[in-house]
């Protein structure tokens, strides 16, 4: 029987693997990562401690925040940091912001020589003499710009379109506020609480597991892990309460991970226990990007990519399932993974629904030099999986699949009506994602990156062919 304090020791040694993996990916913007570990057989360290005790663990840690932390073609800061930063650190992040003009962008297309250059970071004497790549990165630092210039509004508007779905919900529906409204009753929701609810989480409102998938089956992992990656989205006390009821697993932390060079809090994990005591699985969840954070946005469009260190172990894990996720990755980096994750068994799995748009970019083309890497689960809109090395219509934007995206959105949108009678009531989808659905007819690689497919993925799947590849 493993004591709690073992157990958090254990943790604390997965976190210090995990985070390695965290940097190296940059903070992409996958729909989440999740990995999974057996604990049998692990070493407990000390559970106050996050410095690994594996020199080469400790080194690649180590390489892999340095690279990280210069990984941003333009600095950038959020305005509400934590309170720990300077008025200082601040201030000299925002000077930095605003040496760079429209001017210093179009000098990108014209330069070769870009060593000091104001709006970009290069290694000394590199030279962009080739014209399309010149204009990826002007389109890729534009693009950042437009979205820190529009990160407050952004913000704002996210807040508002959050706090309504909570009041209605906190009051009991529309007819109920307007009751209390009149009678002087309204209950106003708190943000961090345990019933305060994210766009993600009134997206998909389902906090069950679902109970015929069995901790034996192929697909327990998978399904643990799309679940977890959608509670990732929610605040400390949300995913506190569910893990521990209705999960009935055992919560084991919550982190706040701080970015030195952005000076802010920029990525959150949980971990979690399949039960307490004698644990034999051990589940950590990253939140990917927030839907209103204009900052967090950017990394889609940063395609700035730095050299690490590859020289760490990754025994411990058990598997490590994505969704959603964009490329992160050259070539090399994506051989090193398979090497680490995928042998001599495969344990990295990348599932991608339908017509989302995001695992489609950055683009794999000879401009950027971006690939994918690991076992591609595809799903089409039937829910139908298919194991293969890369998604249909790689970089989204083809006049070939113009049509067929359209047709396939009014599909979805049909669907959302009908699945609750023909899956059952806890396929019914709400309000939130039915509109998402027709914010498709005009977008329509945006809502099948939301959780509620892919949560539908996992739990609709009954493959042979690929329970013999799932871990």
């Amino acid at each position: 029987m493993k004591s709690a304090a073992t157990i958090s020791g254990m943790v604390t040694s997965i976190l210090e693997s995990i985070l390695v993996i965290r940097y190296m990916v940059l903070e992409s913007n996958a729909l989440l990562m999740v990995t999974v570990m057996k604990v049998h057989g692990m070493r407990a360290r000390n559970k106050n401690s996050l410095v690994p005790s594996d020199p080469a663990v400790r080194q690649a840690v180590q390489a892999a925040r340095r690279s990280a932390e210069k990984a941003a073609l333009v600095p950038r800061v959020d305005e509400q940091v934590d309170g720990a930063v300077t008025a200082a650190q601040v201030a000299a992040i925002k000077a930095v912001q605003n040496q760079i003009r429209v001017f210093h962008l179009f000098q990108l297309l014209f330069r070769t020589k870009l060593d000091g250059h104001v709006s970009i970071e290069t290694p000394i004497g590199m030279d962009l003499d080739w014209e399309r790549r010149r204009w990826v990165i002007f389109f890729s630092v534009l693009l950042q710009k437009i979205l820190m210039f529009v990160r407050k509004p952004m913000a704002w508007f996210g807040s508002a379109i959050e706090y309504w779905p909570n009041l209605l919900s906190e009051n009991h529906g529309f007819i109920s506020l307007l009751f209390n409204i009149l009678t002087g009753r309204v209950v106003f929701p708190k943000k961090g609480s345990s019933t305060y609810r994210t766009v993600i989480g009134f997206s998909d409102p389902r906090v069950e597991l679902d109970r015929k998938i069995k901790p034996t089956d192929k697909k327990y992992h998978a399904a643990l892990s799309m679940m977890a990656a959608k509670l990732a989205y929610e605040n400390e006390s949300c995913i506190q309460s569910i893990v521990r009821n209705p999960w009935n697993m055992e919560f084991l932390g919550f982190y706040n991970c701080w970015n030195e060079y952005q000076k802010q809090f920029s990525t959150q994990a949980f971990m979690f226990s399949d039960k307490t005591g004698d644990a034999e699985l051990i589940v950590v969840a990253f939140r990917g990007t927030e839907p209103f954070d204009a900052v967090q946005w950017c990394t889609d469009f940063d395609i700035s990519h730095y050299q690490i260190p590859h020289n760490w172990l990754l025994d411990r894990l058990q598997g490590v399932y994505t969704f959603g996720q964009p490329r992160v990755g050259d070539r090399n980096f994506g051989e090193f993974v398979e090497q680490y994750l995928d042998k001599p068994k495969r344990r990295y799995f990348r599932f991608v629904y339908c017509n989302d748009i995001v695992p489609r970019v950055p683009f794999d083309d000879s401009a950027l030099s971006y690939k994918h890497f690991g076992t591609c689960v595809y799903f089409n809109s039937l829910y139908k999986p298919k194991v293969m090395k890369e998604e249909p219509n790689k970089n989204y934007f083809s006049l070939w699949t113009i049509i067929p995206k359209y047709i396939n959105a009014w599909w979805e949108l049909i669907r959302s009506f009908l699945i609750g009678f023909v899956r059952g009531p806890e396929y019914k989808e709400g309000k939130t994602m039915r509109l998402l659905r027709l914010v498709a007819l005009v977008f329509p690689g945006l809502a099948p990156h939301f959780p509620q497919d892919y949560n539908n993925c996992t739990r609709l799947v009954t493959s042979p062919a690929l329970d013999k590849r799932l871990v």
